[in-house]
Formats: structure tokens, sequence, C-alpha cells
């Protein structure tokens, strides 16, 4: 929701933190940190990794990020 909500493109990571004594409150504990719109894409990172489970390779990825930062 973070992701969309800030208008983030093809990928992010977002960090946050938890807060289980606030659960009952409008944000349910959750606060957001950090939003990441160009994690690690080396070839140890986890995107890669992700990527590569859903079919998507190195290459494929990597256009799509350039794709899309230039729209």
């Amino acid at each position: 929701q973070v992701h969309n909500i800030f208008g983030c493109k093809t990928i992010s990571r977002v960090d946050f933190r938890y807060n289980p004594e606030e659960k009952n409150k409008p944000h349910k504990g959750f606060y957001v940190l950090e939003i990441n719109t160009h994690p690690g894409m080396t070839p140890l990172s986890i995107v890669p990794e992700i990527c590569l489970a859903k079919g998507i390779s190195y290459t494929q990825i990597v256009d799509k990020l350039v794709k899309d930062g230039l729209s």
C-alpha cells in the first residue's frame, strides 16, 4: 500500500517498525521508516532472486527499471 500511495514504480523496499502495543490504533502499530526505490540489485541481492523465482531475468528487470525511470 505504501508503494502505491507514494506512486512508486516497478519495485521498492519499504522499511517499517511495528509496535504490538498500538495494534488497536488506526495505523495498527505500523510506522513507515523509509521507502527505498532502488533496493539492492547486485546478483546476490534479494530483488534479483525474487525476480528469477518469478521467471524474470536480471537483464529484464534492469531494462524495466530503466524504462520506468525514463517515463
